[in-house]
């Protein structure tokens, strides 16, 4: 059975998220969005190849329908590692 786990930096990365939205957009925006990344990162359970592959074992996935991105690894033992939540204007890529 596959296990998702996230990292503490991607556990900062939702709680940047939240605050910035709850300031500029509203509480049920960022409720929105949250659940979004949670959905796709429990998408990742069935198909853990979902995303392309970038560098140094990572692979990205689109939240659909919102400005994220989840950076995550496959470990061993059918871990899934979320690594990080990036917004599309922040330059993330190698």
């Amino acid at each position: 059975m596959r296990v998702l786990e996230w990292t503490g930096a991607a556990l900062q990365d939702l709680e940047k998220i939240d605050t910035w939205l709850t300031a500029e957009a509203d509480s049920d925006t960022a409720i929105r969005m949250l659940v979004a990344i949670r959905a796709r990162a429990d998408f990742l359970l069935d198909f853990p190849g979902g995303g392309p592959f970038l560098h140094n074992e990572t692979h990205s996935l689109r939240v659909r329908n919102t400005p994220y991105s989840l950076v995550y690894r496959l470990l061993q033992g059918e871990r899934i590692e979320i690594v990080r939540v990036f917004h599309a204007a922040q330059d993330w890529r190698p």
